[in-house]
């Protein structure tokens, strides 16, 4: 098996001293640097909780990690109240990534940060779905293609209301996924909670992480805890996601976080030598992610990674000509945002991938110049 590419050892001090400190390696006061920088960066990648043993930063990690762990168990209530608010109203609704991920990755739901709550329900209940959760107290905030932002009571927490799982079935087939019929359910806060199964629950990490390029070494880390866990199967999350269209893109993220947090590849992943092959190389084009300055946004992550780069990484990780044409339209096909800023007549509809590339473009050089 050849080696992963050393990611780690192109990391600078303070994010090397963050992954250290998460992976369970020996960290000396010396390695630290300046402790602020090191607890701003756990903090940025949403890593404070994974930290098991924080050494020389102990005195500085307290409190931050208490206030995080409480956050987190409010996390798993509002999540628990939610859940059954939806269910008394007769909506199916899982939960996506947060406490209940960490419950089947991580074993624990308060070792793993959560922002927000993501929910999944189906296109035919969104509208119940809204009135219910406007019963709870939500009102909506944001709407957008992917999802229905909702703020809690009193402006707390935020709920995303999801009606599919990835952005069409051309790269995230749902009618393969099946979500609501394979579902399994995780207790939080005394509730029973219904959320993805592990197979299923990696596969749409990898994807979500891959759109963002990984970006948040948290997503990394949970592939990486994922690969420790032994309760994980990982020839069915392998074969689940082979389905789904996604495996070359699961690979991906257990090779950075091999090559990030160390423990090698799972069994099942190390035996398809092409694919681990393949996935090193991608995830040694994403290094430059894992730099300074850290990218605070998924534009800034490209413009470390370079355009072109970023467009033959987004394309090779596409396991389908359906799925590469798909992504193809997303990457240079006009958005409503393209449409509105200059309306063309049906006639002249072939010139909208120039006019996407023009604005494209400036957007990265405005980027450039204000970061």
């Amino acid at each position: 098996m050849p080696a992963t590419p050393p990611l780690r050892h192109a990391l600078p001090p303070p994010l090397r001293a963050v992954v250290d400190l998460v992976a369970g390696r020996r960290v000396a006061g010396g390695d630290i640097g300046d402790p602020e920088a090191v607890l701003r960066l756990l903090e940025r990648h949403r890593l404070l909780l994974a930290v098991a043993e924080p050494g020389p930063l102990t005195g500085v990690l307290a409190g931050p990690r208490r206030r995080e762990t409480a956050a987190v168990l409010g996390m798993q209530a509002e999540l628990a109240r939610v859940a059954a608010g939806l269910d008394g109203a007769g909506i199916e609704a899982l939960a996506l990534k947060g406490p209940a991920f960490a419950r089947l990755v991580h074993g624990r739901a308060d070792r793993r940060s959560c922002r927000d709550l993501d929910l999944l329900v189906r296109p035919a209940q969104e509208a119940d779905a809204l009135a219910a959760l406007g019963r709870l107290g939500y009102a909506v905030a944001q709407r957008d293609d992917n999802a229905t932002v909702l703020r809690g009571p009193g402006g707390r927490g935020m709920v995303e209301l999801h009606t599919r799982l990835g952005d069409g079935e051309a790269t995230f087939p749902e009618r393969v996924a099946r979500p609501f019929e394979v579902a399994v359910a995780v207790t939080l806060a005394g509730e029973a909670v219904r959320t993805l199964p592990t197979d299923l629950a990696l596969a749409y990490a990898a994807q979500h992480g891959t759109r963002h390029l990984w970006r948040v070494l948290l997503w990394v880390w949970d592939m990486a805890a994922a690969g420790r866990n032994p309760a994980v199967d990982w020839a069915a999350a392998l074969e689940t996601a082979r389905r789904l269209g996604v495996e070359r893109q699961l690979a991906l993220g257990v090779a950075l976080a091999d090559g990030l947090f160390g423990g090698g590849l799972p069994g099942p992943l190390a035996a398809e030598r092409r694919l681990s092959v393949r996935a090193g190389r991608h995830a040694a084009t994403l290094a430059p992610v894992f730099s300074t300055p850290v990218p605070e946004t998924e534009h800034q992550a490209i413009l470390q990674v370079g355009l072109a780069r970023y467009i033959a990484l987004r394309m090779a990780l596409e396991s389908s000509a359906r799925a590469r044409l798909a992504v193809a339209g997303e990457l240079f096909g006009p958005s409503p945002r393209d449409r509105a800023a200059m309306p063309l007549p049906s006639g002249l509809a072939f010139l909208y991938p120039l006019l996407r590339a023009g604005r494209l473009a400036g957007r990265l050089g405005h980027w450039r110049r204000g970061w």
